[in-house]
């Protein structure tokens, strides 16, 4: 596929010059012609057609079929548990070579070339070596499926609200290749030259959520929820004022006093029986308007004055309003069997709390078809791209029968397929590893910028313990910007460069953050309405969020931290098998008000030595760090190795030596980490 793109790019190459420019941090041999401003001036027919030829192809190993996933292409037959030395990288692929190409103030569709500016698959070619120079050896895609516009969040939409499982997301159909190149080709090209560099594919699933007009109403309307159109308006998740707490999670405790509240009785009788049900005969008029281009949502409306239920949290008296994007499936034809005793005969199906939180309330008779089909999603995309890994969206609430279902499908397929479960409470990590899930997201994007409370080195104590492997994380799409907090660039630092050292834990960076974006994607956790808010009013993407939006990622920022990073990586490549959990040791810090330094015993040659990682939390000032070793039962010689700390600024000198009681004493910059060998 890579030789076809390089033969279409040659073709489709233009006669006359164009003004073309690119992040200058994605030049390739220096091919672009620096033009300021973070950017460089490139023919993109050119470039990539050269970067293909001469990166890629040359790369490529005879006999290796690179659109399988990078097990099975090796053969591999059993679990290597290759996740828990990766490096993960989250990618919007719509967002992260988003550019605006021709520098005319917009992210155009079609800009003065007729191209689109849009992220493509075919762009993203140009990330793969920077990325790897950066570590990652595993790129997590948010969701890449054909998505909803009818009641589009932002400019574009949620790509969470999936239209159809099996198609892609037609924006990334990259105009450079024309009619020449299929979408499905493009995305096949770009994993060919992801596994060529060792880099695994891991996308996201989404079977809990629908879009509001999902393909598969048509065929199968009594797989989702239905209310009159006129109802609507007043359609919201019951209020329970009956329960004390604020918001809690569906519990079966709790459910009698939902059911018992005048409001869920309201709620319960805005829903009905599906339209085909109440009329089969009129469902062809349905058909026959959706054929001629008419939006399902919209001829049912206009057949029955009816429309789909859509979702909301499944938490009680979370004051969200309802997500008017997506819906909920059916995954039970019967209602949840603790609930049956609360219901009036024939009430339809209907969303609530317990319905939509099927693993702790599940019924009687699983839809089975529509299992089946969720079930299919991950082996498709492993039959037809190689992908490597998937994580499940909102997995934690569906029926552990059906997680067993998907699961099991992959690994048919390759034994070392890796599942990453959205658990964000490590006390489940247990449960999770029994569902058959591979790691979990964890908490860490809450627990690491609480410094002051405590919370890093609480996350950081507890990661051994964990029954699965945690991302290490400061942020992630859905929560606020490291960069965007108090003394950002330091944080920033501290955090993405102590990740690479947690034991027990991943380390994952959110696209952007290795260049201090401040702007979140999303404020879906752990956000103020005042995030959306970060950048000056100036910057074209001023409260855009590109989750929903035309953004393009802030990559004439400072690389301070890609430098810090790829210093980093040759002592974290050296010394990754002795980042052994049973040998870790936390210490206590003499100097800033809660200093960290934690690291690893091991012996080498008969002596006794510690990989000891240190990083000044205090972001403003710099500090003077003794590291307590009297706990240590190891014989270390007074010997400090730095293998990695920032560069001295000009005038101050780095210090690193011993305290008169034989302690390692550091002087370290805000925000600072460094990694000593001692002994």
């Amino acid at each position: 596929m890579l030789k076809k793109l390089a033969a279409v790019l040659k073709k489709n190459k233009p006669s006359y010059p164009l003004n073309y420019t690119i992040p200058s941090l994605l030049n390739y041999k220096d091919q672009g012609k620096c033009v300021g401003n973070g950017e460089i001036l490139i023919n993109p027919y050119d470039f990539y057609s050269f970067l293909i030829e001469d990166l890629f192809l040359p790369k490529k190993q005879k006999g290796v079929n690179y659109l399988e996933s990078i097990s099975n292409s090796k053969k591999v037959t059993r679990r290597t548990n290759w996740h828990k030395k990766s490096v993960f990288y989250s990618l919007m692929a719509r967002t992260s070579t988003t550019w605006d190409n021709d520098r005319s103030g917009e992210i155009d569709e079609a800009n003065m070339y007729d191209l689109s500016e849009l992220g493509s698959f075919v762009k993203s070619i140009a990330l793969l070596p920077y990325l790897k120079s950066i570590g990652i050896d595993v790129l997590y895609f948010l969701p890449l499926s054909s998505y909803s516009t009818y009641r589009p969040k932002g400019d574009l939409g949620s790509s969470y609200a999936v239209v159809n499982f099996t198609g892609l997301d037609e924006n990334l159909k990259d105009s450079l290749t024309g009619d020449k190149m299929t979408l499905k080709d493009e995305f096949k090209t770009f994993v060919e030259a992801a596994h060529i560099l060792g880099i695994r594919i891991m996308i996201d699933i989404i079977p809990r959520t629908n879009a509001l007009d999902s393909s598969l109403i048509l065929d199968h309307p009594d797989w989702f929820y239905w209310i009159n159109t006129k109802d609507l308006s007043k359609y919201n998740p019951p209020l329970i004022d009956t329960i004390d707490a604020e918001v809690v999670p569906p519990h079966a405790k709790h459910m009698p006093k939902v059911y018992e509240h005048e409001n869920t009785k309201a709620h319960l009788k805005l829903f009905k029986e599906n339209p085909y049900k109440l009329n089969p005969a009129k469902w062809d008029e349905v058909r026959a308007l959706v054929e001629s281009g008419v939006n399902i949502l919209d001829a049912v409306d206009k057949v029955y004055k009816m429309t789909v239920a859509p979702a909301f949290s499944d938490h009680i008296n979370d004051n969200q309003p309802p997500w008017y994007d997506v819906t909920f499936f059916r995954l039970y034809l019967d209602h949840p069997v603790n609930a049956q005793k609360y219901l009036k005969k024939n009430q339809p199906p209907y969303i609530l709390f317990d319905t939509i939180k099927s693993n702790l309330h599940p019924g009687l008779e699983p839809n089975m078809p529509l299992w089946e089909l969720l079930a299919d999603i991950i082996p498709y995309y492993q039959r037809e791209f190689g992908i490597d890994g998937a994580r499940i969206d909102m997995g934690h609430a569906l029926p552990k029968e059906l997680i067993e279902m998907i699961i099991s499908k992959a690994r048919e397929i390759d034994q070392d397929f890796v599942f990453v479960a959205e658990e964000l409470d490590p006390s489940n990590a247990l449960q999770a590893k029994k569902l058959g899930y591979d790691a979990i997201i964890g908490n860490g994007f809450w627990m690491e910028n609480r410094i002051l409370e405590g919370k890093l080195h609480e996350f950081i104590e507890a990661a051994p313990t964990l029954a699965l492997p945690a991302f290490a994380c400061g942020e992630t799409h859905d929560t606020p910007r490291l960069a965007g907090k108090h003394n950002g660039v330091n944080l920033t630092n501290l955090l993405t460069l102590v990740n690479f050292f947690i034991p027990n834990t991943m380390p994952f960076i959110n696209s952007g953050q290795e260049f201090y974006e401040v702007q979140p994607m999303n404020l879906g956790i752990d956000a103020t309405p005042e995030d959306r808010y970060h950048l000056p009013e100036s910057d074209p993407f001023y409260g855009k969020l590109a989750l929903f939006d035309k953004y393009a990622l802030h990559y004439q920022n400072d690389h301070s931290l890609v430098s810090h990073i790829r210093k980093l990586l040759p002592v974290r490549n050296k010394y990754l098998s002795k980042l052994n959990p049973k040998k870790f040791h936390m210490f206590e810090v003499k100097g800033p008000h809660i200093g960290l330094a934690f690291g690893y015993t091991f012996n080498a040659k008969g002596e006794d030595k510690l990989l000891l990682i240190v990083g000044n939390t205090n972001t403003s000032y710099q500090e003077y760090m003794e590291v307590n070793l009297d706990t240590l039962d190891a014989d270390l010689a007074q010997k400090i190795d730095v293998l990695f700390e920032f560069d001295s600024v000009e005038g101050e000198a780095n210090v690193n030596d011993f305290t008169l009681n034989g302690n390692p004493f550091f002087l370290v910059g805000p925000g600072e980490v460094k990694v000593i060998l001692v002994g």
